[in-house]
């Protein structure tokens, strides 16, 4: 591709693989030393089931162990096509949730650091967590490929319809959530968040290098602006041309153009994890206000209070990217509430016409240069 876009990005990995490919537990220990740098970076932040070779829990016990002992902490769970520990019960199957299987591991999986799952939630509808409109299943259709794109519309209604009428597969649907509180079948509760591919030829088609040209295109990006929202966005970034140019030039210029929007501080390019944390604390930030006599504006953060913790008063790590209107942005300060104060920059006004500040984000730092060979 030439030079670099600078986005980051977000990866998943395989504990185990029945082929011995590359995994974590692969005959290769040059795998396992370059995803563990990779998770210790925070680019490889999504475990992708453990693997379709796993069948007992008393195997998975052993790669939280060795995970555990390499400092390898992960929030986001992903299932795999019809790996046996998979969460899912309707199209991802497994039984990685169910206490009385072999396989049974939520128990341990939630234990170690798991809180976000992903059990084949998807959508076409481009911007999570806006309103529901008809502008959301408007920007679905494509003139160009009118018949397929239009069913796709369809199925997104009809996904909505079904929610509302209390089916339990399609709840997240019923309001463009990103995020929603999911039961698994040992009762235990996790967040549970849905994925985008706005593909003209529906979910399952071209998630892979060249689609996501299309799934990057302008109209797209112009539309999640449009929402105000989030996307978490389905590919393999991996799956493509067996020879250079190796991302076609097509993926390579939208690319570029996203790059562009990050740059000009349009949209926020962030991995799964970054990006379902910030819209965590967004939601659940305890915080109040006041403005002194000089006219200054004296922010205090409290704490969070998510539905699955007990209420914790947090770091500045945990509240990175949170940006709160203000009267002055000049004249702003944010403190914990135990008095620590937080750094933030000052943004001029936006389409609203409003000032504000921002707690800046810590771009992540890619850590393989040592591990070239």
């Amino acid at each position: 591709m030439g030079p670099g876009v600078g986005l980051e990005i977000g990866n998943s990995f395989f504990p185990s693989t029945p082929d011995d490919s590359f995994a974590y537990l692969s005959s290769r220990p040059l795998d396992r030393e370059v995803i563990r740098a990779l998770i210790q970076a925070g680019y490889i932040d999504c475990i992708h089931s453990y693997g379709d070779g796993l069948s007992t829990r008393s195997e998975v016990l052993r790669i939280l162990e060795i995970l555990d002992r390499d400092s390898c902490k992960l929030k986001v769970w992903i299932d795999h096509a019809r790996a046996p520990s998979n969460f899912g019960k309707d199209t991802t199957l497994g039984n990685g949730d169910v206490p009385e299987s072999p396989i049974y591991h939520a128990d341990q999986t939630l234990k170690y650091g798991i809180k976000f799952v992903w059990k084949d939630r998807a959508t076409s509808i481009v911007g999570q967590d806006a309103p529901l409109s008809l502008a959301c299943f408007a920007r679905i259709l494509d003139c160009e490929h009118p018949k397929e794109s239009s069913v796709n519309v369809a199925k997104e209604i009809a996904k909505v319809v079904l929610a509302r009428f209390g089916n339990r597969r399609f709840s997240m649907h019923r309001d463009n959530r990103l995020l929603d509180l999911a039961t698994l079948s040992d009762g235990q509760r996790v967040y549970e968040y849905k994925r985008c591919n706005n593909y003209w030829r529906g979910l399952s088609c071209s998630h892979n290098i060249a689609g996501l040209a299309y799934v990057l295109r302008p109209t797209a990006l112009q539309d999640l602006l449009a929402a105000h929202g989030y996307m978490v966005i389905y590919t393999h970034l991996g799956a493509g041309p067996g020879q250079p140019p190796y991302i076609p030039a097509e993926t390579q210029i939208a690319l570029r153009a996203l790059a562009a929007r990050s740059r000009d501080g349009q949209i926020w390019v962030t991995t799964t994890s970054r990006m379902l944390a910030y819209h965590l604390s967004r939601q659940c930030l305890d915080w109040t206000y006041q403005i002194d006599l000089e006219g200054c504006t004296h922010i205090t953060i409290h704490r969070l209070v998510e539905p699955l913790a007990e209420p914790f008063a947090p770091q500045a790590r945990d509240l990175q990217g949170l940006t709160f209107y203000v009267p002055d942005a000049e004249r702003t300060v944010v403190a914990l509430a135990a008095g620590q104060a937080i750094t933030i920059h000052s943004n001029p006004p936006d389409h609203t016409g409003r000032q504000s500040v921002t707690i800046p984000l810590e771009p992540l730092v890619y850590t393989l240069t040592d591990l070239a060979r």
